[in-house]
Order: structure tokens, then C-alpha cells, then sequence
């Protein structure tokens, strides 16, 4: 008992949380390919935390629809090739809204630092 008080009082008092639940969802969302532009339409005032996912967002679906089209030029494994791709953007889209819910403004591992739409 004394040890969960003495790590209590170590801790601190929580931090509420960065972004209110509203700003939560809309920046989850915007990790689903194509569903920023909900975001982009719902949200009217947006926070530096809403923008920078966003951001995040559309840079996913970019290279999301991109990397689609690469793999269905490709001739007989096209397919197993697209299966592949789309399992790698779903773990991006899990990883953001994975920080999004943690309150972290981290960009996306290799492509989250490409561009740059929202200011």
C-alpha cells in the first residue's frame, strides 16, 4: 500500500489529454486511405494536432494509390504484389491511429516526412 501511494506522489498528476475527443476521431479517420477529406470538410477550426495528421493521412493515401497502381502493371504477380502492399499500408494506418489516440504528433516510419499539404 505505502509503495503505490510513494509511486503516486512520483508520478504526478495526470495530464489531460492534448486533443479532445472531436479532434481524436477526425484525425483518426484521416489515417483511412481517402477519408482525410472528411476530416478536412467536418473539421472547421483545426488544431496544429488535427493538421499535422491530416497531413499524415494524405501522404498515406498518395502513396497508397500510387504503389496500387505500380503493382497492377506488374505482370503475373501483380496480384500476390497488391495483397502485400495493401497489408503494409494497413499497419501505417494502424501505427497512426495508434498515435493518435497516444497523443503523438510523430510522422509515419519512411514516408511520413515526404510532404507537406497542410500548414
Amino acid at each position: 500500500m505505502e509503495n503505490q501511494e510513494q509511486s503516486a506522489k512520483t508520478e504526478g498528476p495526470k495530464v489531460e489529454n492534448l486533443a479532445d475527443k472531436n479532434e481524436k476521431a477526425m484525425s483518426a479517420i484521416s489515417y483511412v486511405p481517402f477519408l482525410f477529406i472528411i476530416a478536412l470538410l467536418v473539421v472547421q477550426q483545426r488544431s496544429s494536432f488535427v493538421k499535422f495528421h491530416i497531413n499524415q493521412g494524405i501522404i498515406l493515401t498518395i502513396i497508397f494509390a500510387f504503389g496500387l497502381f505500380i503493382a497492377s502493371l506488374l505482370p503475373f504477380v501483380g496480384k500476390q504484389v497488391i495483397d502485400l502492399w495493401k497489408l503494409l499500408m494497413m499497419i501505417y494506418v494502424i501505427i497512426g491511429i495508434v498515435r493518435v489516440y497516444n497523443n503523438k504528433q510523430a510522422p509515419l516510419p519512411f514516408i511520413g516526412n515526404l510532404f507537406s499539404f497542410i500548414k
